[in-house]
């Protein structure tokens, strides 16, 4: 008869992907279509979220947005050429200059290639922006998020922002040229930042299963 050995509690801890959630952003009062505006072909965007509504340490796993509904166009939305980067900033308020609000650090590149908002998205639904978890985030300070990309194509696609009370949108249509942008203050872009571990390789869960006989 074939007898279960135990797995060690720290295995098991590390078997499990672990990750807090945290909603930010502000309170939802309105909707935007920035970042991913289909009907415009390049874009520069910041938005920035405060320590204080993360209060976690770890690895970023993910960020989602919540969807509203598409505006005028014809989804799908194909976005070529997109990056996505993560920085930590102190700045508690955007500037208009781009380079500015990374606070004399630099970015980290969590995604590159074509980004794409899919044509069945439902209202309330959360979208994640697929990126990859590479950024540690040291909650310490806060965290900015900036989208670039050419060439974009589709729908408008609309998300839930705040109006009151967050850092700001900073953005423009001429990325390869303008280092200064268009500066909203206050607005917040409504967010789920998950923070955690990516978990163990198929390779090592195969070794973990042998742990079972």
């Amino acid at each position: 008869m074939k007898t279960l050995r135990l797995v060690p509690l720290f295995l098991a801890a590390a078997i499990s992907a672990y990750a807090g959630v945290h909603v930010v952003g502000g309170e939802k009062s309105k909707v935007d279509t920035l970042p991913w505006w289909g009907l415009v072909p390049n874009m520069r965007f910041q938005c920035c979220w405060y320590q204080k509504e993360i209060n976690e340490a770890g690895l970023v796993t993910k960020i989602e947005i919540q969807f509203d509904r598409y505006g005028r166009g014809t989804p799908p939305s194909y976005f070529p050429n997109c990056k996505i980067l993560l920085c930590h900033t102190s700045l508690s308020k955007l500037k208009e200059y781009f380079d500015l609000n990374y606070d004399g650090r630099t970015p980290v590149e969590v995604f590159n290639g074509t980004f794409v908002v899919p044509e069945d998205l439902v209202p309330g639904q959360w979208f994640s922006l697929d990126i990859k978890p590479k950024f540690r985030y040291n909650n310490k300070l806060n965290l900015l998020l900036e989208v670039i990309y050419f060439g974009g194509s589709g729908a408008e696609n609309v998300f839930w922002i705040s109006e009151t009370g967050q850092p700001g949108f900073l953005y423009t249509l001429t990325p390869e040229s303008e280092h200064k942008g268009s500066l909203s203050l206050d607005c917040g872009y409504v967010a789920k930042i998950h923070i955690g571990y990516t978990g163990l390789a198929p390779a090592s869960l195969g070794r973990v299963k042998a742990l079972y006989y």
